[in-house]
């Protein structure tokens, strides 16, 4: 996560820097260079992860990218002739595409995928800020897109995670640090947030012995976590990175939807609190060549991506 922070960040303070520091000699390359800074800007605007900076970084970034195009524009002499084929260039060319590309994925993302799908109810609460962390329907807003290129994985190409943040946009209790990711599980608004039953169903298998571990890349854990996966509908829903000890529902239990089954924690394969959720189909043990698909999810209706909320 904060390897993804540092390059979007990264990404958007280069593309200022180049232009306003850089000058155009004629109009079409003016106009060249403010495409690709601006098509770099929406494309991050439409499939970043907008928490650190939180939400106030998008206008912030938009008034510096306006401040930079005021000073290129005023640099700029639009005299001398244009081939945007030299290799001075090629930053532009290659801006042009790395915004397109991040704006194609950040829109179409949004819109659910064709084919079967479960509604599920809320399995947090509406009211506390919980919104997608990772989720969607394309590489760039859901990373468990590229989990799915594995045929072993592919039944968790529709999963969501979610995770908790405050009016502002800060998933974190202390927000004005400089670190982006904070090792104390608790600093994260939706560590130790209760978790529902988003379906009524029954209880297929349950975990609640695994440790939670500080939040960050090394402190993973691919053993497994606390979880619950749930029979609804004729398909498994799975809800991990539970918190141990705080899984209230057991093996062959029938629960409604809304019940509580535990807590978000950070236990098992994650880089930092949050709730995984995913819908598969149903596989016999005994058939050893299908594997599992992944089921499309909607909550209340609704196809959730990154950045929407509950």
């Amino acid at each position: 996560m904060p390897t993804f922070f540092v390059i979007q960040n990264a990404l958007l303070i280069l593309v200022i820097i180049g232009l306003a520091l850089t000058k155009s000699t004629t109009r079409s390359e003016l106009v060249a260079r403010l495409i690709a800074t601006w098509i770099v800007y929406f494309g991050t605007l439409a499939a970043g992860l907008w928490f650190y900076p939180p939400n106030i970084g998008k206008v912030v970034y938009a008034f510096v990218i306006a401040g930079a195009t005021i000073i290129h524009i005023y640099r700029s002499d639009q005299t001398g002739s244009l081939s945007l084929f030299r290799l001075k260039h090629s930053p532009t060319l290659l801006c042009i595409c790395l915004g397109a590309i991040l704006l194609w994925q950040g829109l179409s993302g949004r819109f659910s995928p064709a084919g079967d799908y479960i509604d599920l109810a809320s399995p947090m609460k509406e009211r506390d800020g919980v919104c997608v962390m990772s989720g969607g329907a394309s590489l760039a807003l859901n990373l468990h897109y590229l989990l799915a290129l594995s045929p072993e994985g592919r039944y968790e190409k529709h999963s969501i995670d979610f995770t908790r943040q405050d009016d502002l946009g800060v998933r974190t209790r202390s927000p004005w640090v400089f670190n982006p990711q904070p090792k104390e599980p608790d600093e994260y608004l939706v560590y130790d947030q209760p978790v529902f039953a988003p379906c009524s169903g029954s209880v297929v298998s349950s975990e609640n012995t695994k440790e939670d571990h500080p939040a960050g890349n090394r402190f993973r854990d691919t053993s497994g976590s606390n979880q619950v996966t749930l029979r609804c509908d004729n398909k498994y829903v799975v809800l991990a990175h539970l918190k141990k000890g705080t899984v209230t529902v057991e093996e062959g239990q029938n629960i409604e939807a809304g019940a509580q089954i535990g807590l978000v924690g950070n236990s098992g394969n994650t880089e930092e609190p949050h709730l995984h959720i995913n819908a598969q189909t149903i596989i016999s043990p005994d058939d050893t060549r299908t594997y599992r698909k992944p089921v499309v999810m909607r909550f209340n209706g609704k196809y959730l991506s990154r950045g929407d909320c509950l």
